[in-house]
C-alpha cells in the first residue's frame, strides 16, 4: 500500500506543475484565441476531482504495473 501512495504522491507532485505550467503560460494566448467566451471562471472542486482521479488512472493503467520500478 506504501508503494501505491508514494507512486500516487509522485505523479501528482510531476503531473500537475507541469499541466499548470502547459495551460496556465505556454498555451494560454491559444487557449484563448481558439475558446474565447467559453473560457468561463476556473470551477476548483471539479478541477480538484479532475486531477485526483486523472492521477488514479495514471497509476492503475501505467505507474502500477507488476513489472514497474519504484
Amino acid at each position: 500500500m506504501k508503494r501505491y501512495l508514494v507512486l500516487y504522491l509522485a505523479t501528482l507532485a510531476v503531473m500537475v506543475p507541469l499541466d499548470f505550467l502547459f495551460l496556465g503560460v505556454l498555451a494560454k494566448d491559444f487557449f484563448k484565441s481558439q475558446v474565447g467566451d467559453m473560457l468561463g471562471a476556473l470551477r476548483l472542486v471539479p478541477a480538484v476531482a479532475f486531477y485526483l482521479l486523472y492521477t488514479a488512472g495514471i497509476l492503475v493503467f501505467v505507474s502500477a504495473s507488476e513489472g514497474a520500478a519504484v
